[in-house]
């Protein structure tokens, strides 16, 4: 019976061995997986934050590209309104120097017109209109005489 004794607690003893062995061997397989594990994760988050630049870089040029042909739009306004206000110039000089001829003229031809003033009862007045070529522009009324 000694010898079974012996021979059973050396089987426990060699079974708790190999249990401690398997525990260690356990918590060092825990470790490798947790490392691995994180190791994962900070190349996950690499991975994201590379596809997150390269994503960022054509949204700058795409965002680039829109504010280019944006401002090269308003730059197209911006000569047309150029263009518009030149030519709505033009016209309002050429209005003041067509109003001061006509003051001028009245101013010379009122002697005219005094002298005259009989001679108009006979004559009849004639208006003619004159517009610009733009619908905001006034319309001038020219008396005439129908001579």
């Amino acid at each position: 019976m000694i010898g079974e004794s012996s021979s059973s607690a050396e089987t426990r003893e060699a079974a708790l061995l190999e249990r401690e062995l398997a525990a260690k061997e356990v918590d060092m397989l825990r470790n490798i997986v947790r490392r691995q594990l994180k190791d994962l994760k900070a190349r996950m988050l690499e991975v994201f934050l590379e596809e997150a630049e390269r994503k960022r870089m054509p949204d700058e040029r795409s965002n680039y590209r829109h504010k280019q042909v944006m401002l090269k739009a308003y730059n197209q306004q911006c000569d047309g309104a150029v263009k518009i206000f030149a030519e709505y110039h033009k016209h309002l000089l050429h209005y003041v120097n067509q109003a001061r001829d006509t003051q001028n003229s009245d101013v010379d031809s009122s002697i005219e017109v005094v002298n005259s003033f009989g001679a108009r009862d006979k004559k009849e007045a004639v208006y003619s209109t004159v517009k610009g070529c733009k619908s905001g522009d006034d319309i001038i009324l020219i008396e005439t005489t129908s001579e």
